[in-house]
Formats: C-alpha cells, sequence, structure tokens
C-alpha cells in the first residue's frame, strides 16, 4: 500500500476540484445562476469565509449537488470554525460518496482512521481508500500497461516495490480489470519478505474475503504483524 500524505480533519484544505454540477435540468433556477452561486462558494470558502461559504453550498448542496455537499463536509470538519460538527461533516461527505466523489471517499477513509466522528477504524478507512482509488483509476489517463512486463520481471526477482506496485495495479484495474487475486498473490510476496503495507494489506484482504475465501485466523496474524492498530471486524 503506497504512503497516503493526508491533510487531518480540521485543517483548512486548499484542493483544486473540477466541479461536476448535476444535471443543470435539475436546478429551479437558471444555470448560470447556480453557476454563480458556486463560484462565489468558491470563492468565500478559499478567503476562509467559512460561514458565508457552508450558506452558499447549502442552498446547492440540498439539490443533489455531490460537490456542493463535498465542500459542506470539509467546512463542518474544519475545527477552527464556529459551526464545527464532525457528524454533521461526515454525513454529507457520506453523501457526495454516496455519488461517487473520488475525494469525499478518502475523507471519510481519513475520518475513519483518525477516529474523528466515528469509532476508529483502519480497515474501515482502507475500504474508502481503496474505492477512490479504483474510481480514479477508471479515469486515469495515463496507461501503464506498457510497464507491467518490467515490473512483472523485477517482482519474480524479489523486488519489492515492483511486487507492491503490481499488486496495486491490479487492485485498482488501472489499465485492466481489477484481480484481486493477483493483487493478493504480490502483496503476500512483499509481506513475506517484512514489508508492512503489504502485511496490512494481506490482513485486510484476509479480513475481507478479496481474492480468498475470509481467514479470520490469518487476517489477525498479518495485520498484528503490520504493527498498525488495525482489528479484523
Amino acid at each position: 500500500m503506497e504512503n497516503n500524505q493526508f491533510i487531518r480533519p480540521g485543517k483548512m484544505r486548499v484542493i483544486k476540484i473540477i466541479c461536476v454540477l448535476c444535471a443543470l435540468s435539475y436546478f429551479p433556477v437558471a444555470p448560470a445562476q447556480a453557476d454563480d452561486r458556486f463560484e462565489q462558494a468558491q470563492n468565500q470558502y478559499f478567503s476562509g469565509n467559512l460561514s458565508a461559504a457552508a450558506d452558499l453550498f447549502n442552498s446547492l448542496a440540498k439539490q443533489g449537488n455531490a460537490e456542493s455537499q463535498y465542500y459542506l463536509g470539509l467546512i463542518y470538519i474544519t475545527d477552527t470554525w464556529t459551526g464545527y460538527d464532525v457528524h454533521k461533516g461526515a454525513a454529507y461527505l457520506q453523501t457526495a460518496a454516496d455519488q461517487n466523489h473520488i475525494m469525499a471517499m478518502r475523507e471519510l477513509g481519513q475520518l475513519h482512521e483518525t477516529g474523528a466522528g466515528f469509532e476508529k477504524n483502519l480497515l474501515r478507512a482502507l475500504d474508502w481508500y481503496r474505492k477512490s482509488d479504483q474510481m480514479a483509476a477508471q479515469t486515469a489517463t495515463t496507461n501503464v500497461a506498457a510497464l507491467i512486463p518490467d515490473m512483472q520481471a523485477r517482482a519474480k526477482s524479489g523486488d519489492i516495490n515492483a511486487q507492491m506496485g503490481l499488486a496495486k495495479y491490479y487492485d485498482d484495474g488501472q489499465s485492466t480489470e481489477p484481480d484481486q487475486e493477483r493483487a493478493l498473490h504480490w502483496y503476500l510476496k512483499a509481506a513475506q519478505q517484512g514489508n508492512q503495507n503489504a502485511m496490512l494489506m494481506v490482513g485486510y484482504f484476509y479480513c475481507r474475503g478479496l481474492g480468498t475465501e475470509i481467514k479470520q485466523e490469518k487476517a489477525s496474524q498479518w495485520l498484528k504483524k503490520s504493527n498498525r492498530q488495525a482489528l479484523c471486524n
């Protein structure tokens, strides 16, 4: 598993997002008005005027706009804001994630990983991280298939980085169909060489029954070896 560097919940994010608005015919106002409101809300958000941004995003979020729901989620989990409410923020992020909003999925994963608004649960976090990575892989424009033969040769010779790269390639399904069995095979190869991220993923795969049947005892063994606070539940 690649190391993920995330901004901690509650801190201001400065993330450039390409807005994909819901079908404009859905809005009871003219499309230009909806666009203007979203742009105004973004301007308020990036200027640090979170209350004004929340008011503007809220009217669009109620109409099913996933991007506005995502921003509202970010605002409510900002612990320096007077309206801070991590549970409400998580609910908005969940609503956006249900519409396949990739960044909302990653934020939910982070909340589960840190225990903000939820009981801390690393495997639940991995559920969201993997889903967001798989969604991103479907829209990726970089074709990495040409790199696979060389990566396979290096992986077979014991190169841990190549083994992890192959595992991630098959797990996400970039330039190929997701193949959990092959992903588990390469995670296991890297884990057997002592890679703790691979150990975590092997435990996760056994716990969730990905590429194999559910093996809770093996899952617990690998999760313990990974030296991460993760339980198969």
